[in-house]
């Protein structure tokens, strides 16, 4: 099989071939979470800072994986809290109504980077 995810658009296609049977599947959609990003409707997910082409690799470091894998480990950006992500929500119909009227919806920074503790 094959998936490409170009801007906000998923598609794939696969093929499962036997000797007596043959199965093809095709598959094109929208990724919601994308598009609304794409048009300024809720603010960009924020993504920890790089730390090189090849970091670390010894050193323990939770950017960039989920929360529940990494209970009480230091990450340098947080995730959204439930109550921005209700937030968010609740300002999607204005931002939309914004969007559909032409005035430049402002997009919400990121969180400040937080010094990471030595261990």
């Amino acid at each position: 099989s094959l998936e490409v995810n170009p801007y906000f658009i998923n598609t794939g296609v696969g093929a499962d071939l036997s000797s007596t049977y043959k199965n093809w599947m095709l598959s094109v959609g929208i990724d919601i979470v994308r598009l609304a990003r794409t048009f300024a409707i809720i603010p960009p997910d924020t993504v920890p800072p790089l730390r090189g082409t090849f970091p670390p690799m010894f050193e323990v470091d939770a950017d960039g994986l989920a929360t529940g894998f990494t209970q009480g480990e230091p990450k340098s950006v947080a995730p959204p809290s439930a109550e921005e992500v209700s937030q968010i929500v609740k300002d999607i119909p204005k931002r939309i109504e914004e969007r559909l009227e032409g005035k430049p919806t402002p997009v919400a920074k990121p969180p400040a980077l937080k010094k990471k503790k030595k261990r």
